[in-house]
């Protein structure tokens, strides 16, 4: 089995782990309930990230099984386009629920967990529809789509953490999952830029194991900063956004 194949197995776990501490954080009783909603939000979005992620490497290993040339080979080339886009669009959702929350007026009640969660599965379907638009799985053709959408998700992203940090509605945990997350994901835009240059025989081709291997370290990373949060929150220790305990707040714009 390819290097490759084995290292996106390997970084699907860790990734499983953190919606698992993140909703545990969430539902802790004390602290900030911007903090605890923004927990929720992510622990969810992530939940529903691996899945697909897991659905995904288990058609793979499907289809890898049948080999080239069969059924559901043909079946996954053909899918895996609006797969890899549903979960990029999951996550522009979750971080647009996040600068809801960030600007709201009052603090995140049921209204806010309707309006995040509508967000999401919103970017889910877009994303899968234009997985669909795109068609079967190119290379080239392929590569350049995601490159385009993860550089909107990055921005997005980018943004999110701007605004999170000055309106100081996370927690410094939170907020640097997040900030190692856009970094797989910029650093996954570098990488599928150079192999879509792979009609190019003198251009410089990263190793196929070597954008994995990286996701592995950083999604571990991820996973061990929701645990450390959930182990502080057990330990009650008070938690404070990235510019100290309440020290700034942006003015209320909706």
């Amino acid at each position: 089995m390819p290097l490759t194949f084995v290292l996106q197995w390997i970084f699907a776990l860790p990734l499983f782990a953190v919606p698992v501490f993140s909703l545990r954080v969430g539902t802790e009783r004390a602290g900030s309930r911007y903090h605890l909603a923004a927990w929720r939000v992510v622990g969810a979005a992530f939940a529903v990230f691996a899945v697909c992620l897991f659905g995904q490497l288990a058609y793979a290993t499907a289809a890898m099984i049948g080999g080239e040339g069969s059924w559901i080979y043909s079946q996954y080339l053909h899918s895996r386009p609006w797969l890899e886009h549903s979960r990029t669009f999951l996550m522009v959702g979750a971080a647009l629920g996040l600068l809801v929350m960030a600007l709201a007026r009052q603090e995140p009640g049921r209204g806010f967990g309707l309006v995040a969660a509508a967000l999401v599965a919103a970017g889910l379907l877009a994303g899968a529809a234009g997985g669909v638009v795109e068609g079967g799985f190119l290379i080239s053709a392929h590569y350049h789509s995601v490159v385009l959408t993860d550089a909107a998700e990055l921005l997005v992203l980018l943004v999110t953490l701007f605004i999170l940090l000055v309106s100081n509605r996370v927690d410094r945990y939170l907020w640097s999952m997040l900030a190692v997350y856009a970094s797989s994901v910029a650093l996954g835009i570098f990488w599928m830029a150079v192999v879509a240059q792979s009609a190019d025989p003198t251009a410089w081709q990263p190793p196929n194991w070597s954008l994995s291997a990286l996701r592995t370290v950083l999604y571990g990373t991820m996973a061990f900063i929701a645990y450390r949060r959930w182990r502080a929150g057990r330990g009650g220790r008070p938690m404070s956004g990235m510019l100290g305990q309440d020290r700034i707040q942006l003015s209320p714009v909706v």
